[in-house]
């Protein structure tokens, strides 16, 4: 009802879309959705941006991201996020890739994606693209969401520490827990901490 007149609103009109297909897409990605997967789905854009208004259901997390509910996001939340928004991605490295393997490894507020060398995609929020031209060998899945060995997500996940007691903590954490076995282990890995790389030439 509109405030002073007394007369209704109208209620927009919304195209029909697949509701099935779309609530099993949530179900499987953590109640997340890129927007090529929504419309895939026969939803409008319309109807997409109604959801997505700001008093709607909908949240968008990352450029063309969405949450089917509002709130924080968890941690394994975010990592299928930044999964979804980079679209391409290889895999999910770092301190978000150690969290799937069990280990923590301090509070990071970036997600650190793999895509392929010379990938045009920027990165957005915290989604963090780090191109490579070193594919992973060995990947591990969790849902939607594919991730680097261990050895592979410490590695890449020190060269954004700032002090060396974060490094030996991480490493030692592995190490403890039987998780990585230190001297079959590249130094260069652990050792090559270099911060002026270009991200394109993440390795």
């Amino acid at each position: 009802m509109s405030e002073g007149t007394g007369k209704l609103l109208p209620v927009p009109q919304l195209s029909d879309f697949d509701h099935d297909r779309l609530a099993a897409i949530f179900s499987k990605q953590q109640g997340l959705a890129a927007r090529r997967q929504v419309l895939a789905c026969a939803m409008t854009a319309k109807a997409l941006r109604y959801r997505t208004r700001p008093d709607g259901p909908w949240q968008v997390v990352l450029p063309g991201v969405y949450a089917n509910e509002r709130g924080r996001l968890s941690e394994k939340q975010r990592a299928v996020a930044a999964f979804l928004y980079a679209g391409r991605g290889i895999a999910i490295t770092g301190t978000a890739a150690t969290a799937f393997h069990g280990l923590r490894a301090g509070q990071d507020h970036f997600v650190d994606v793999l895509v392929p060398l010379h990938y045009r995609r920027s990165d957005a929020g915290f989604a963090r693209l780090r191109c490579t031209s070193i594919v992973p060998g060995v990947t591990f899945q969790d849902g939607v969401v594919t991730y680097v060995a261990l050895d592979r997500a410490i590695a890449d996940a020190v060269r954004q520490f700032s002090e060396m007691s974060e490094v030996r903590d991480l490493v030692a954490s592995a190490v403890q827990r039987g998780k990585v076995d230190v001297w079959n282990w590249p130094g260069s890995l652990i050792l090559d901490r270099s911060k002026d790389r270009p991200a394109c030439e993440w390795r």
